[in-house]
């Protein structure tokens, strides 16, 4: 199965400006997962981008391939969707057959070639359409624990579940990892019918929205 790294990484940021780039514990923010992805059995590592800044510096970085992105799908309100049709319309047109693409946010620094190599496993050892990491819900939020107020009283938000203890709840860490078929995303979906869970740590499930997160990141880097 040949499972191609697609790292998007427009140029806008809102919360923290230039996120992409912008120095985390001695490198820029993408290069981590950059070197996550070139590290790991991925068969090809693609960044996509529009920002000519973001391609010059992944342009000199071996092993690495870039595809310029038009402003049109660089909008913050842009979905993924589109993205990764762009990027599969392009490479199929090189006569690259992909089976397989996995999504590498540059948000979530802490995911390393480990985790993606065990994602990989765990994906083609079955036959499942897609996998999502995800993260444990912490205990206080678990759904059995979550609380409402009315009336000015505490009540139980989903009601009493049986076998509470059993289930676990999780909650996408991102995702760090996003990895489906191609023929999932020709049908305009992210996610197939049998979605396969990739549990990670709470330790490297920091996902970068604004400053705290950067600076938790970069803290948990060094």
């Amino acid at each position: 199965m040949n499972i191609i790294g697609l790292i998007p990484a427009r140029s806008g940021s809102k919360r923290v400006p230039g996120k992409n780039i912008k120095m985390c514990a001695g490198k820029p923010l993408i290069l981590w997962t950059i070197e996550a992805a070139l590290s790991s059995n991925l068969d090809d590592v693609y960044v996509s981008s529009d920002s000519q800044e973001i391609l010059s510096l992944c342009r000199d970085i071996n092993g690495l391939k870039i595809l310029t992105r038009p402003n049109k799908l660089a909008d913050d309100e842009v979905p993924m969707l589109p993205v990764i049709s762009h990027f599969l319309e392009n490479i199929e047109k090189t006569g690259v057959v992909v089976d397989a693409v996995m999504l590498l946010q540059p948000t979530s620094p802490l995911r390393n070639g480990s985790h993606i190599n065990a994602a990989i496993e765990q994906f083609t050892s079955s036959n499942y359409d897609s996998l999502v990491s995800v993260v444990k819900a912490p205990h206080a939020f678990h759904p059995d624990k979550i609380l409402t107020i009315q009336k000015n009283n505490l009540q139980p938000y989903y009601g009493a579940m049986n076998d509470a203890e059993s289930k676990i709840a999780v909650g996408r860490n991102g995702p760090a990892i996003l990895l489906s078929k191609t023929d999932v995303f020709r049908q305009e979906k992210l996610y197939g019918e049998n979605v396969s869970p990739f549990i990670m740590d709470k330790s490297v499930s920091i996902d970068i929205d604004e400053p705290f997160d950067f600076n938790l990141a970069e803290w948990l880097l060094k």
